[in-house]
């Protein structure tokens, strides 16, 4: 059913109720517990539905019923007419392991979770969706897999291509890495923000003159070598003076892992915003008896795409400085354990203004054909192949795969494992990597067979070599 965005992203809808008995219910709940009715998300609506008796939803767009991956957590409608009734959602998806393998079959649940609610930002942030059955060369793909003894997964995107490491949903596994590479988040939806914004620079900076001068200005130049920028920063540990001018220490790292950084705490921040308004919290200060921090007041809205950035992050320092406490009061880490430099407010800045452009861009445009998400032939969501596969060069620089390590809380040793991946360079052409990493040794032990370069915590080393590009372009 064709919609236009302009109409379609007028409201924001941020809390679900159940159309049976008014119950609020989560987005991704199956049914309601109150009065025990089906129920599922409809995309073209963007909102809960009642399922019949018949297990079907039917509306003006014809019929449908929940996504055929229901098993694994997805709540998303599919139309009925298509052949294999999978979601816009999962549609997207490449590659997943199939039910034959029951530990990363079973780690789909979390993964995909987070990726329909990052979806759901996107579309609520009115930012285009063009799938790679829709446009094979760039378009967005999922590629959901999960490392293993003897094969290591790289988190990271890749021409469209996002590669979703599935063993990081087990809360244990991905805790150990964040405290093994010193970082103060680490969660599913983060990985997903962060890849996402590797593709948006693809799609909205890459591809536009202006917008990449003024992405220069602020970011730096994209074009200093990746493959050097990676092997300084995994050999020193990264910059110690990141906090004046970064959002992160990897921020650090090369121009586009700054911009996609940015990018993920813009949509984190936002995000929670929305989702405080939705539920009426905001903040009145702490009172007279504490008159320096009078200006402790927020007030969140719905639509904070509508202020500036300057007025977002007025709502957001308040807040999430009580939400941080409110997490100390539960023995919890801080919820946004980060600080924003005068620095960074510009960099999120360009992010705002770049996402307003591409909605508005967006809305001016042709329909958006919900019913079938692309109107591009059908097609298995498991086909087989890993990121990057089979991948032409982006029209400009792509973004190359984001390095990971692969850990194990209970390791005594180290282990290296060699992956080949591609990157597409600024002159058109592919220059194969090699990405040496040590990992943490897994339970049934391993061989060490290349380099290694300690990095902040010494339980982790990587190094990584890129071969040079065969065109000798300037980067």
């Amino acid at each position: 059913m064709p919609l236009r965005r302009a109409a379609r992203y007028r409201e924001h809808v941020r809390i679900f109720a159940c159309p049976h008995c008014g119950h609020i219910v989560y987005f991704d709940s199956p049914g309601c517990l109150e009065c025990g009715a089906e129920l599922a998300y409809a995309r073209h609506l963007r909102e809960m539905v009642m399922l019949g008796d018949d297990g079907r939803f039917h509306d003006d767009a014809g019929a449908w019923r929940r996504c055929r991956n229901e098993n694994w957590g997805c709540n998303w409608l599919a139309p009925e007419s298509f052949e294999r009734a999978e979601c816009y959602s999962c549609r997207l998806t490449r590659h997943q392991p199939g039910e034959d393998d029951p530990e990363r079959f079973g780690w789909l649940v979390d993964t995909t979770h987070a990726k329909r609610w990052l979806l759901f930002q996107l579309d609520e942030l009115g930012l285009p969706i063009t799938s790679h059955r829709e446009q094979p060369d760039g378009g967005l793909a999922f590629d959901l897999d999960a490392s293993t003894d003897d094969r290591q997964v790289m988190i990271g995107h890749l021409n469209g291509v996002i590669t979703i490491d599935l063993s990081e949903s087990e809360d244990s596994h991905r805790e150990a890495l964040r405290t093994s590479l010193g970082e103060a988040y680490r969660t599913m939806l983060g990985h997903f923000r962060h890849e996402i914004g590797h593709y948006y620079w693809q799609v909205l900076v890459a591809a536009s003159d202006t917008e990449l001068d003024a992405f220069r200005t602020e970011f730096g130049d994209e074009r200093v070598d990746y493959a050097q920028a990676l092997d300084s920063h995994y050999g020193t540990g990264g910059r110690d003076d990141w906090g004046s001018e970064y959002i992160s220490r990897y921020a650090t790292t090369h121009p586009w892992e700054d911009f996609a950084e940015t990018f993920a705490h813009y949509l984190h921040i936002t995000d929670t915003l929305q989702s405080a308004a939705a539920f009426g919290l905001s903040m009145s200060g702490p009172g007279t008896q504490f008159p320096e921090a009078s200006d402790l007041v927020s007030h969140p809205s719905l639509a904070p795409s509508d202020a500036t950035m300057r007025g977002i992050l007025a709502d957001w320092q308040p807040l999430a400085l009580a939400l941080n406490q409110v997490n100390r009061s539960l023995g919890k880490r801080d919820l946004y354990p980060f600080v924003i430099p005068e620095r960074v407010v510009g960099k999120l800045g360009f992010v705002h203004r770049l996402i307003g452009s591409a909605a508005h861009a967006d809305a001016r445009s042709a329909t958006a054909d919900d019913s079938t998400g692309t109107g591009a032939p059908e097609g298995p969501a498991g086909a087989e192949g890993p990121a990057g596969a089979g991948a032409q060069p982006a029209r400009r620089a792509s973004s190359p795969l984001r390095p990971g390590c692969w850990s194990n809380q209970d390791a005594a040793y180290q282990q290296v494992g060699t992956m080949r991946s591609s990157v597409v360079c600024s002159m058109w052409s592919v220059a194969h990597a090699t990405i040496s990493a040590a990992y943490p040794l897994p339970r049934n032990g391993g061989d060490v067979n290349t380099r290694e370069n300690e990095i902040a915590s010494p339980r982790v080393c990587v190094s990584i070599t890129l071969a040079s590009c065969p065109s000798r372009c300037r980067v």
